[in-house]
């Protein structure tokens, strides 16, 4: 099986919008058994530019990019596709909830 990179954009700017991000990326790791289908790298495209002066985290496995630029939707997400590695992507809202054997079965 192909690799995936998951990109979600967030804009992280209550507990609420992080915790939504947070159980989006919960269901992801679980949505699948990664390690028999292949790898998963996740990357949090993240437009609060304030992101790294607050207390929201991200488990140690996730990337997080905080662009530069202004929000630009398809921007945020080609920024994503760039920084990927695996050869298979997925663009994905933070709210977003993966169901499982979703991956075995399209890949």
């Amino acid at each position: 099986m192909q690799g995936l990179s998951a990109i979600i954009l967030s804009y992280t700017k209550s507990e609420k919008i992080h915790r939504m991000t947070l159980d989006c990326i919960l269901s992801l790791v679980l949505s699948e058994d990664f390690i028999h289908v292949g790898s998963l790298e996740i990357i949090i495209v993240e437009s609060n530019r304030n992101y790294l002066d607050q207390e929201f985290t991200y488990p140690d496995n996730v990337k997080v990019i905080v662009p530069d630029v202004p929000f630009n939707f398809h921007g945020y997400l080609n920024i994503g596709i760039l920084a990927a590695t695996q050869p298979m992507v997925a663009l994905c809202n933070n709210d977003l909830l993966f169901h499982k054997g979703w991956f075995k079965a399209i890949s």
